[in-house]
């Protein structure tokens, strides 16, 4: 990546500027200073890819980064998120349900084939929805991001996993989806939880959670202050351990008025700080470890 090619993230979600600096480099050693909110904590990139590089990057650069898929893990992961949907939205008559970031398709597909509704994927992949349009014909897959002329309106419940964290405006984005929503809509989110890792004394995983496809890792403050801006209140709160990935955090977001959802937002607030001293003590702690393991590993390659 190119200078040229990044521009600044302003502000945190949550509206401050003010921030502290935890690291320079992401976990694949690219120079991109990651910082945090004085505020609500939430984590993110100094600087980001500009949006009229993303869909390019996303195409042609990102799965350099993941490396390739294996499609029966990816396959079930998403069967196994599926399970966690359907248990989380036995109060949601959902008639009309749509993924952002569909990947495979396996996900969506199994929740429309059990709730027999009109159902949505999107996903920025060529092969994957030509693969998802295969597999499951009763959904309606499209090749778009999370923006596209074709998402339908009224939905019943929209979901993104492992999504939302991509994106750099989601204050735009949950402005946006919230008026394709219908009025008994939920928004479900789920996105990589770097704060259990912080508080479970897991220091040297910390910099493999800064990658440079995720511009931001959320607070549950943060997450909280970006829904009420927008007029979203938090109903649920989850949080899931897996063993051979790391934990993640599901919210799920209804429609309200923006005065409710300040007043959500301001009771919940103050439960939610940390110690800015102690998460930099141990991102710099992991930064240290990660190079240490990168030169033995740069060592050990070496011919002798």
């Amino acid at each position: 990546m190119i200078n040229h090619l990044f521009e600044p993230l302003l502000s945190c979600i949550c509206g401050e500027s003010e921030y502290k600096l935890i690291s320079l480099f992401d976990r694949n050693g690219l120079f991109l200073p990651s910082i945090i909110c004085s505020n609500c904590h939430t984590i993110r990139y100094k600087n980001y890819i500009k949006s009229d590089q993303l869909n390019e990057f996303y195409s042609e650069t990102y799965q350099r980064f993941y490396g390739r898929k294996n499609n029966l893990n990816v396959e079930s992961r998403q069967k196994s998120s599926a399970k966690i949907l359907l248990s989380s939205i036995n109060t949601i008559k959902a008639k009309r349900i749509c993924e952002i970031g569909c990947s495979q398709g396996h996900t969506v597909g199994t929740l429309q084939k059990f709730l027999e509704c009109e159902a949505y994927g999107f996903d920025l992949d060529n092969s994957d929805i030509l693969s998802a349009s295969k597999q499951y014909p009763s959904t309606n897959y499209y090749r778009g991001d999370c923006f596209s002329k074709d998402l339908p309106d009224n939905i019943d419940l929209v979901y993104l996993i492992h999504v939302f964290e991509h994106l750099p405006s989601p204050h735009a984005f949950l402005e946006f989806i919230k008026s394709k929503m219908s009025a008994n809509g939920a928004l479900i989110i789920v996105v990589p939880d770097i704060f259990w890792a912080i508080n479970n004394s897991k220091s040297f995983k910390l910099i493999s959670y800064l990658h440079i496809a995720h511009p931001w890792n959320f607070s549950d403050a943060g997450m909280l202050s970006i829904a009420a801006k927008v007029g979203f209140t938090v109903d649920k709160l989850a949080k899931f351990m897996h063993n051979s990935r790391p934990a993640e955090t599901w919210y799920i977001l209804r429609k309200t008025s923006t005065a409710q959802a300040e007043k959500n937002y301001d009771h919940s607030y103050n439960c939610q700080k940390l110690s800015l001293t102690l998460i930099r003590i141990k991102f710099l702690a992991s930064s240290i470890l990660s190079l240490s393991f990168l030169k033995r590993l740069l060592y050990s390659t070496q011919p002798r």
